[in-house]
């Protein structure tokens, strides 16, 4: 997985074996070849499909952006229950 940190693409594809219960983050392409965005976590389980309230371009090392995602995933689960 950390061999093809520098493609995100890529390491999606283990995303389940890293975050429990998560088919895989949705990601936007950069045009200009730049790095993708993430959009949105899929659920594994149902069809449940979580909104980022913040795009963010998935930069640094693997690390460093998965932790993004799942600091991310937190902001936007209790904005969602706030607002609810």
């Amino acid at each position: 997985m950390l061999s093809n940190s520098s493609t995100p693409s890529l390491v999606m594809e283990y995303i389940n074996k890293v975050m429990i219960c998560v088919k895989n983050i949705s990601l936007k392409e950069d045009g200009g070849g730049g790095r993708p965005t993430a959009t949105n976590i899929v659920s594994a389980v149902g069809t449940e499909t979580l909104n980022f309230k913040k795009e963010f371009a998935l930069v640094g090392k693997t690390e460093e952006y998965l932790l993004n995602i799942l600091n991310e995933t937190i902001t936007s689960i209790r904005e969602l229950m706030r607002d609810s």
